[in-house]
């Protein structure tokens, strides 16, 4: 069913804001395992807030950060049309997880707000109404992001990247 006039105004305020969209339309699993409302905490915020489009950000683990982070990534790939979303850590296992993490953030957007996708691997997430694109690469690889242009990059666990390494 399309959105009327109402919504669709609704949706674009949103898509503005999104660490609104994220507390409005998102939901994820909290740590008692049950999927709450995606209500970031202040460091959350004040993060996404900060943001620049050239932040490196170091933080302490478990403060959400990465959730926060992905979460602002999968808005702006599926609320702008030809966006192209990296994410990148040091090991295949760890970058698949944060990709899932991506899909459940995804799947728990309300079907009627979201566009459709196409293509859903352990590796990448495509929106073809939009034409935009999220997916995965271990740091090191020959293929990381060549010839086209990326948007959001997520670099995550940067530290233990190997120098070199293929």
């Amino acid at each position: 069913m399309p959105l009327n006039e109402e919504e669709r105004a609704i949706l674009e305020e949103l898509a503005g804001d999104r660490v609104a969209y994220l507390r409005a339309l998102v939901r994820i699993p909290n740590k008692n395992r049950e999927s709450v409302p995606f209500d970031l905490w202040p460091t959350q915020e004040r993060i996404l807030r900060g943001l620049t489009g050239r932040d490196i950000i170091l933080k302490d683990s478990q403060c959400g950060s990465t959730s926060a982070i992905s979460g602002d990534m999968l808005v702006d790939t599926i609320t702008n049309p030809n966006t192209t979303t990296i994410i990148m850590a040091h090991k295949e296992f760890t970058t698949q997880r944060l990709l899932e993490r991506v899909q459940v953030m995804y799947n728990s957007i309300p079907a009627k707000v979201k566009p459709p996708m196409d293509h859903k691997s352990s590796y990448e997430k495509r929106f073809p109404d939009i034409n935009s694109v999220i997916y995965i690469v271990t740091a090191g690889a020959d293929v990381a992001g060549r010839g086209e242009p990326i948007h959001n990059l997520l670099c995550s666990e940067a530290a233990f990247y190997i120098s070199g390494a293929r």
